[in-house]
């Protein structure tokens, strides 16, 4: 593209550009520090993505055309609206899930309590979103999104009775999505973009040495990866319906291991201590969106969505070590579905209302498949939001969301050094979880 062609596009428009560069800056400090973010759908992934999608329980995402957010969950939605949309925004979570009950040591001299207490492994966090939206032409859209896809903190005390099984499991999965939108005709569009995607990992835990102190290990690493997403929409401003997909993305971890406090056979014999390389292979999952929008009148509309993500690509966790055998933590997940539905409310020029309710079912087949890593259990999500246009070319987008989980069990047992034919048991429940959700954003258009 020449230089005079660059110069002309919509994007170095004066108003929106100082608050795009001031954006990209806070964006990309929080890349370079690599917080962790926790997983508040299914599994590992994080819903959190646009704040009106969240006001209605991501009923409707994608076909809303409310915001700029639309093209995460199908980049057809782009040409929903139109002009220059700049869009962030932060998403507050607070987490409580606490467990009860205890553990034992097997060896070959007997079965022992584990000791320990019990603890509350949630972890508080702010999650970020950013989007940025414009014309290229008549029937033709563009946007980028830079958002946390997928991401779990789990983090208890050193001293809790699960200590041998988990201690922190850290995931940050941060997307950037350039994606672009055509009219086929005025009831017909599609879209598509590219998704990359940088991880950061840390899975940490105590180790067994005998003694009253333990020893400790910890696994960290990073990868890069990429995929793509597409999307289609049907109707018009009254109805419509969307389809959007989201491939998978396959990451190499690679990065290091320590551990130390403990004796450990390794292929250079006994060693107190150890500082080697560490690599995994993780998939993060594909999913599929199916929205729909109906304009009811002038105040109201009626949202609906069904999302499935492709989880049964989560059989097992295989950690490679340097100088160690394999690490391998069996999960076989199955696929899962979020069922949800919302409601928008038009007050006046100025106020619109939200509301939705969604069931997020837990990939997790079983008990004895739950681990204190990823203690995973169904959902209910009941959320309310709003909007005030503050004049114009700007609005301010918030909600809060209350998600119940429930209660549920553990049985996981592990192997704690097959030499010495030493296993860890976690027996127990995790308590009826809640996690409360507030979020704040800044929507501009010119």
């Amino acid at each position: 593209m020449s230089k005079s062609k660059i110069n002309s596009l919509p994007v170095s428009r004066p108003i929106i550009r100082p608050m795009i560069r001031m954006a990209s800056l806070c964006i990309c400090a929080w890349l370079g520090i690599s917080i962790s973010t926790p997983a508040f759908a299914a599994g590992f992934q994080i819903s959190e993505t646009g704040v009106t999608d969240v006001g209605r329980a991501f009923a409707g995402a994608g076909v809303s055309a409310d915001g700029a957010a639309d093209m995460f969950y199908n980049p057809a939605g782009l040409m929903l609206g139109g002009g220059e949309i700049f869009e962030v925004g932060a998403h507050s979570i607070k987490p409580d899930f606490q467990f009860s009950g205890g553990g034992t040591i097997t060896t070959p001299a007997g079965t022992n309590p584990s000791g320990g207490n019990p603890a509350n492994g949630g972890v508080d966090a702010i999650v970020p979103n950013l989007y940025y939206a414009n014309d290229w032409n008549q029937n033709t859209r563009f946007g980028i999104g830079i958002t946390a896809p997928f991401g779990l903190t789990t983090e208890y005390p050193a001293d809790w009775v699960g200590r041998y099984h988990a201690v922190k499991t850290s995931l940050t999965a941060v997307e950037v999505n350039p994606a672009v939108a055509v009219r086929i005709n005025e009831k017909f569009s599609i879209g598509g973009g590219i998704t990359f995607i940088q991880a950061d990992a840390e899975l940490s835990q105590a180790l067994l040495n005998g003694t009253a102190t333990d020893g400790f290990n910890v696994v960290k690493g990073d990868a890069k990866g990429y995929g793509f997403n597409l999307g289609a929409v049907i109707g018009d401003a009254d109805a419509r319906i969307g389809f959007g997909y989201r491939s998978s993305t396959d990451l190499d971890i690679e990065g290091s291991f320590r551990a130390s406090g403990v004796p450990m056979p390794t292929q250079e014999g006994m060693l107190m201590s150890i500082d080697t390389t560490a690599s995994t292979k993780l998939t993060l999952p594909a999913t599929a969106y199916l929205s729909g929008f109906a304009h009811v009148n002038d105040k109201v509309d009626l949202l609906g969505g069904i999302r499935w993500t492709d989880w049964s690509e989560f059989d097992e966790l295989r950690i490679k070590f340097g100088i160690l055998d394999d690490a391998i933590t069996p999960h076989n997940w199955r696929d899962s579905l979020t069922y949800s539905i919302g409601v928008n409310y038009r007050r006046n020029p100025n106020w619109t209302w939200r509301a939705g309710y969604a069931i997020d079912k837990t990939p997790i087949g079983g008990d004895s498949h739950r681990t204190a890593q990823i203690p995973d259990a169904d959902r209910n999500w009941l959320t309310v939001g709003g909007s005030w246009r503050a004049s114009a070319k700007m609005r301010i987008d918030f909600y809060a969301a209350r998600i119940s989980s429930d209660a549920t069990v553990i049985d996981e047992s592990i192997r704690l050094s097959e030499a010495r034919q030493i296993s860890s048991q976690l027996n127990g429940r995790f308590a009826a979880g809640k996690t409360d959700l507030f979020a704040v954003q800044l929507h501009l258009t010119r």
